[in-house]
């Protein structure tokens, strides 16, 4: 429930397609972060931090559990918007941020339907 609460919150703070050569913005990789991580994470409690730029990346924390242990990061390309996940979970794949845009945007739509 939770995840979703972010997924939905998230929806409403999004930010359109980039224009061509920009950057994405830390707010832009937080909300890919928290949708990557509701989407593949199957935790019911923990989420996605705000990111920190490292070179080519936003790199945000996942947190898990209600102590909030660090395990991993959500990597969102700084250019391409290309997510991914490096630690010891398995959350899933490479995916890119149109992709984790149309997910959120189907449950927002299903949500409204019931």
């Amino acid at each position: 429930m939770k995840i979703l609460i972010f997924a939905f919150a998230s929806l409403f703070t999004y930010q359109f397609a980039l224009a061509a050569g920009t950057d994405i913005t830390r707010d832009r990789a937080h909300q890919l972060a928290v949708h990557y991580f509701a989407r593949y994470s199957g935790e019911g409690c923990g989420g996605a931090a705000v990111p920190e730029l490292h070179a080519e990346y936003w790199e945000s924390i996942v947190r898990i559990g209600y102590a909030g242990i660090p395990s991993g990061t959500i990597r969102v390309h700084r250019r391409t918007g290309t997510v991914s996940y490096n630690g010891p979970l398995r959350l899933g794949p490479t995916v890119s941020a149109d992709s984790l845009d149309r997910w959120s945007k189907s449950l927002h739509k299903r949500a409204h339907k019931s």
